[in-house]
């Protein structure tokens, strides 16, 4: 079921959560980043960033990242991992 990123953002946290873990694909985290574990996941044809509050141990966010977010990622990325 794929969707358009348009339609992912305007699913509650729950669903885009869920959807990204069920079909998206891991491809690089940042270990600690604002107290925050920050994982990319590649999903149809756009990336997520969901956002693990390391704290509390839950997920606090499910976000659409853009190209300008991808940066901080360009290091971690694996190819293989594809």
């Amino acid at each position: 079921m794929a969707m358009s990123p348009i339609e992912y953002n305007q699913l509650s946290l729950d669903e885009r959560a869920e959807l990204v873990f069920t079909e998206g694909k891991y491809t690089a985290d940042i270990a600690e980043y604002y107290r925050h574990k920050v994982v990319l996941y590649a999903l149809y044809n756009f990336w997520v960033e969901v956002f693990y509050n390391l704290d509390d141990n839950v997920v606090e966010a499910v976000r659409l990242a853009g190209p300008e977010k991808l940066d901080k990622y360009l290091n971690r990325i694996k190819i293989d991992s594809f």
